[in-house]
């Protein structure tokens, strides 16, 4: 998700939802999923 302003056209904040899953233990021997929420600022130049 981004937001934006039109009164400050070069910076975003956005939020993101990363989702990790170990498939079925053949990455890494990984068992199980992981999320990450993932907020922060983008400077556009």
């Amino acid at each position: 998700m981004n937001l934006s302003f039109d009164t400050i056209p070069d910076v975003d904040f956005f939020w993101r939802l990363h989702h990790r899953s170990g498939a079925w233990g053949t990455l890494g021997d990984m068992h199980g999923a992981s999320n990450a929420n993932v907020i922060g600022v983008r400077l556009n130049f």
